[in-house]
């Protein structure tokens, strides 16, 4: 049995101004691509590398 990986890539992002937020954006393998939002960039980065263990499941939506 092969194994999905739970994203096929990512990227974090800096506010575009002051006092947006940082988003972590993922690349799912089912072609969906995901934004969430942080507070810093050490949150976005920690939620990516859990996600990329396979700790946490995106939660991407139909827009």
């Amino acid at each position: 049995m092969s194994e999905t990986k739970p994203i096929v890539g990512y990227a974090v992002y800096p506010p575009a101004l002051p006092g947006l937020p940082y988003l972590a954006v993922t690349l799912l393998p089912d072609g969906k691509v995901e934004a969430r939002q942080f507070e810093s960039a050490a949150a976005a980065s920690l939620y990516i590398v859990e996600l990329s263990k396979g700790s946490l499941k995106p939660q991407s939506r139909k827009h």
